[in-house]
């Protein structure tokens, strides 16, 4: 199940975690600008990184099918691997 709500009912917007590959942190670019050169082009915002390792999550745009932009990042060389940044809760009572 993705979560798409937070506190109190406000709306949480899909993430992804997003690894850029090796070819991209040695690229000669920043790990920041080769990810918002690819945000550019396949959609999405950063919400958090790129970090040292060159992990990110980005916010992936409202109404966008998530499989899809999921397929788009796996299948660029530049990226190690994107995944869903899931949220996980142990239900009350259970």
């Amino acid at each position: 199940m993705i979560e798409k709500s937070g506190p109190a009912g406000r709306h949480r917007p899909v993430r992804a975690v997003v690894k850029l590959a090796d070819s991209a942190l040695s690229s000669g670019k920043s790990p920041d600008r080769a990810l918002q050169d690819m945000l550019a082009e396949v959609g999405g915002t950063i919400v958090r990184g790129p970090n040292r390792h060159g992990r990110a999550v980005v916010a992936i745009a409202d109404g966008a099918d998530a499989g899809a932009f999921l397929a788009r990042l796996n299948s660029r060389a530049d990226v190690a691997y994107a995944e869903l940044d899931v949220v996980d809760r142990a239900a009350a009572g259970q």
